[in-house]
């Protein structure tokens, strides 16, 4: 099957070749090739390097802050947003 996945607003991306990621076991996620991740390092990263993110009570600007994940073919990729992707079926 094949999908379109577009995030209409994200905040990071990053793209790896898989050959050289490895898994960690701090990083917890769900999903099978698109996840969610509930804790990961790329997070922690992000969120050390702004400074225009958590606000007094908590809440993150401009809301929720989520990390996906793709395991593409031949590339992992990681994206930071807000909103929800749109996922299309292309074809079979």
């Amino acid at each position: 099957d094949v999908y379109e996945i577009v995030f209409p607003s994200y905040i990071i991306y990053q793209v790896r070749n898989e050959s050289y990621c490895s898994w960690d076991d701090y990083n917890i996620r769900k999903g099978n090739r698109l996840y969610i991740y509930e804790k990961s390092k790329f997070l922690d990263y992000f969120k050390s390097v702004t400074d225009c993110c958590q606000s007094d009570d908590g809440d993150y600007y401009p809301g929720e802050w989520i990390h996906y994940g793709i395991d593409a073919e031949d590339h992992v990729i990681d994206i930071i947003s807000h909103e929800k992707p749109i996922i299309k079926k292309i074809s079979k």
